[in-house]
């Protein structure tokens, strides 16, 4: 699936302040999941 770059931006923008937010309260496993599925994202983009 190919995204608009503006599109996309804003979906990294909103999983990083996720992860940020995770990572605040200690949650290093949820982060850790959230980041993972987000690569498996970006892997199968340039595929």
């Amino acid at each position: 699936m190919r995204y608009d770059v503006s599109e996309r931006e804003i979906e990294l923008e909103v999983v990083i302040s996720e992860a940020l937010d995770l990572i605040e309260q200690g949650e290093t496993e949820k982060t850790k999941k959230l980041l993972e599925k987000e690569h498996s994202k970006i892997e199968r983009s340039y595929n």
